[in-house]
C-alpha cells in the first residue's frame, strides 16, 4: 500500500497521497485530540478522502495539534503534523482488538 515512506525499518512521514479509508479500522484526523475527520464507513477506498486535502483546510492552522491516527486490529500508528506540512511519525499505538480488551 502507498500510505508510508519507510526509512530503515521505521515510519517516517505520510505520503499526501494517502487515501483516508475507514473500513474495519481505518484513519481519523484529529485536533488537540478531537476527532475532526473520520471518512464515513464503508466507502472505497479509492473514493476515500486524500491526507492532501485535509492538509489544504488546515495549512494555515499552525496553533493546534493535528494528528493522523491509523487504527488496525491488532497495531495502530499516529503522526503529527508539523510547520513544514510533514505529518511524521510519532508513536505506535496497540491495535483496537487490544483496546477493546479482546486480545484473547
Amino acid at each position: 500500500m502507498q500510505h508510508t515512506a519507510v526509512v530503515k525499518e521505521k515510519v517516517k512521514s505520510l505520503n499526501k497521497n494517502l487515501r483516508l479509508y475507514n473500513n474495519f479500522g481505518g484513519w481519523t484526523i484529529t485536533k488537540n485530540g478531537k476527532l475532526f475527520f473520520q471518512e464515513v464507513e464503508g466507502v472505497e477506498v479509492a473514493k476515500s478522502k486524500q491526507l492532501k486535502e485535509i492538509d489544504e483546510l488546515i495549512k494555515d492552522d499552525l496553533n493546534n495539534d493535528w494528528k493522523a491516527v491509523l487504527s488496525r486490529p491488532l497495531k495502530g500508528e499516529i503522526y503529527q503534523r508539523h510547520e513544514n506540512g510533514r505529518w511524521e511519525f510519532i508513536e505506535f499505538t496497540n491495535g483496537f482488538l487490544e483496546e477493546n480488551g479482546n486480545n484473547n
